[in-house]
């Protein structure tokens, strides 16, 4: 009974993952004879196959190019309904030297690729097969063409071949590769990019905050797109997944903000075929492998203001992320301290609870440098097997852009370096048609509805932003919160002490543009408000250590979205956000 059980189960499962079962073994058809790999070579168009539910569009494609270790890249494409381009990467290896037309194509798992016959210029006839328990087998089947359109002789006879294999040709297909010429060079020259805004638990003093540094991915994205397409970027108040599905083409994690549903949704569209790149730098990487492994794998290193060259692995130099590097980069960042490194924690490679140790991180991410503190080596750079995720725990996008700390190397190799990575996620966002729902919706939620400014030179304060809108909220919050912490000034840091004293983040559209400003001073901390025509030279409207609902401005009764900051028994200073309602702007005097 049991065993009637687990076969009808099995059955069920297959069914639901292919269209074509049958019982019994699978056949040993034929294979071509004195296959020649390198002339395989290339792009090949699908005419004909035996339909599958992981194929979903038209215009489907096979590229293929040999790898220098004798394995082949595989690049299958297809077009969606939607008008996206639909694509994954794999690796092809013979199994058996003596017939090299028998491979395994890997993408989540081996499967067989057998090459029955071809004349390598023209056409293809591929034959796929696997037995389960021996009770059953699933097979799948493919004529492939050098161009769109094969002659009907040919599919004829390679009808004829697969019957004589014992395949059967009824459920073949003609595989739709009408128009795809017009798609053929469809890329989103426009993606946006999410920059996830960081909600940490604590900045410890003297830290770079965290407005300089997303001020840097974004300043080296736009740079390094601006020379391709114009490109705009988005910076996330929260991580929404509708906001994700519908609208961003990939997303960068500077913090710890995503959560495990954000993820779970992130991976299951790339697992469904919806292209969605995802980078985390720094936290965003430590935040990724806290959810890829379900455990916080974290090693205390002395990686705090550091430079550190790259200990590349074997599996680097053929990654999807440094394979375009050129050899004297690759030479410069695994020779030369060009990677620079602000965090306490890693995910060590060699002590207990490490990469290797979890199964689950271990079987996700192919590792490709490590680094080392001088007593614990950890990981630096991971992208993941089967999906476009990517992490370093160092900040590739400082180099060109930040220039106070005199760790960030700013050589050419070093400069050279931000710039390539920014390129390679570029591209692969490029692959995403993700868009908003209206123009109007797109330019509302651009970056450049906000004006960074520099700080004058007498405060620490890396930026000032103005803003008519909630969106920066975060960005505000910190850099008010960074200034504060980086002066280790007791007087200042005493006003985070007081619940009283909530620091104001953000205010409904129609609210004044206003300058958030702690001034450090002998006396209490000071809050600056200005109106839009009044920003520049201004005296501050308020003075002393009043509260906010004292001072704040805003037009009539709106609403404001506030945060705030608390310590707790440990010293660690934790953000908190509420709504207020019906506040008065206050009076004159």
């Amino acid at each position: 009974m049991k065993g009637s059980q687990m076969l009808s189960v099995l059955l069920l499962a297959a069914a639901a993952e292919v269209q074509s079962l049958h019982f019994g073994k699978c056949p040993r058809p034929p294979v071509q004879q004195d296959f020649n790999v390198a002339k395989y070579m290339g792009t090949w168009y699908e005419i004909e196959k035996i339909p599958a539910l992981f194929e979903k569009g038209k215009c489907n494609q096979a590229t293929y190019s040999l790898l220098s270790d004798g394995t082949v890249k595989v690049h299958n494409a297809e077009l969606l309904s939607n008008g996206k381009i639909n694509s994954i990467e794999g690796v092809a290896k013979v199994k058996n030297l003596t017939q090299p037309a028998i491979l395994d194509v890997s993408f989540f798992k081996d499967s067989p690729y057998w090459v029955l016959s071809t004349d390598y210029q023209s056409y293809s006839l591929v034959y796929s097969c696997t037995d389960y328990y021996g009770t059953f087998h699933i097979d799948f089947a493919w004529i492939l063409a050098r161009t769109r359109l094969l002659n009907k002789e040919v599919v004829s006879q390679l009808h004829d071949e697969l019957v004589s294999a014992g395949v059967n040709i009824n459920k073949l297909l003609v595989s739709d590769q009408a128009g795809c010429e017009r798609s053929k060079a469809k890329i989103n020259e426009r993606p946006i990019i999410g920059i996830l805004a960081q909600n940490s638990r604590y900045l410890p003093p003297n830290s770079t905050g965290l407005t300089g540094k997303q001020r840097s991915i974004k300043d080296c994205s736009t740079q390094l797109m601006g020379s391709f397409s114009p490109v705009d970027l988005r910076t996330l108040r929260h991580l929404v997944i509708k906001e994700l599905q519908k609208s961003f083409m990939n997303l960068l994690l500077s913090a710890s903000m995503c959560d495990y549903a954000a993820h779970f949704v992130i991976f299951q569209a790339n697992k469904r075929g919806d292209y969605f790149p995802v980078w985390g730098t720094c936290l965003g990487y430590e935040q990724l492998t806290v959810l890829t492994s379900g455990e916080k794998l974290l090693t205390r290193t002395n990686t705090s203001g550091v430079a550190l060259p790259l200990l590349f692995t074997k599996e680097a130099k053929q990654s999807r992320m440094f394979k375009s590097f050129p050899a004297e980069l690759m030479e410069a960042l695994a020779s030369e301290p060009l990677t620079e490194n602000s965090h306490k924690w890693s995910v060590s490679v060699l002590v207990r609870h490490t990469h290797n140790t979890n199964k689950d991180l271990k079987n996700f991410y192919k590792v490709l440098s490590t680094n080392t503190d001088g007593e614990t080596e950890f990981v630096s750079t991971v992208e993941a097997y089967d999906y476009p995720i990517y992490g370093t725990q160092w900040h590739p996008e400082k180099n060109a852009f930040e220039w106070r700390r005199p760790y960030i190397s700013h050589s050419p190799s070093a400069v050279m370096s931000t710039f390539y990575m920014a390129q390679f996620f570029v591209n692969e966002a490029r692959n995403n048609f993700h868009t908003f729902e209206s123009e109007e919706e797109e330019r509302s939620a651009l970056i450049y509805n906000y004006n960074p400014l520099s700080p004058a030179a007498q405060t620490d304060c890396l930026q000032w932003i103005f803003t008519r809108s909630m969106s920066m909220e975060c960005f505000v919050f910190f850099g008010i919160l960074t200034f504060l912490m980086t002066t280790n000034r007791a007087d200042a840091l005493d006003c985070l002490l007081e619940e009283s004293c909530i620091l104001p983040c953000s205010f409904q559209p129609g609210a004044d543009v206003i300058v958030h400003w702690i001034q450090l001073a002998d006396s209490p901390a000071h809050s600056y408000y200005h109106d839009q025509d009044q920003l520049d030279h201004q005296k501050p409207r308020f003075s002393g250590r009043t509260s906010l609902f004292k001072n704040q401005i805003s037009r009539g009764n709106a609403s404001l979205l506030l945060s705030g900051v608390k310590v707790d028994d440990e010293g660690r200073y934790k953000c908190y956000t509420s709504t207020v309602d019906h506040i008065k702007r206050p009076s004159s005097t």
